[in-house]
């Protein structure tokens, strides 16, 4: 096998180990990047699982549409993370998680949150 072609076949192997973790969990760590949000939030609520952002600011997009209550979790302290979670109800969390991936697919995904943004302008 070619270098090129076990570097591939090893970068598969590492997503495809994150993506059945994440799947197989109810809550996603999605800390704030360089930017001002985390494309984890996004990832975890395609795979239906509840995404909890972390960061100084709640950057969570199109709060006047999205209802981000139902389907995500915010702390600003990385410290309240195990009290958030312990907190949670498992079969809540379930839910919220469909409600995450349910919430992606409809207004999320890419084209459907154009008018969101054009709503924003309007206002602004």
């Amino acid at each position: 096998m070619s270098r090129k072609l076990a570097g591939f076949a090893s970068a598969l192997a590492f997503v495809l180990v994150i993506f059945t973790s994440s799947q197989a969990s109810r809550v996603c760590l999605a800390p704030r990047g360089y930017g001002g949000s985390s494309f984890r939030l996004f990832e975890a609520m395609l795979l239906g699982v509840v995404p909890l952002v972390i960061g100084d600011h709640d950057t969570r997009p199109f709060k006047r549409f999205v209802d981000w209550d139902s389907c995500s979790l915010f702390t600003h302290n990385p410290r309240e993370t195990y009290g958030i979670l312990k907190a949670q109800n498992k079969f809540d969390l379930k839910r919220m998680g469909r409600r995450a991936r349910s919430i992606y697919r409809r207004q999320l995904t890419l084209g459907r949150w154009c008018p969101y943004v054009l709503r924003e302008l309007e206002t602004a």
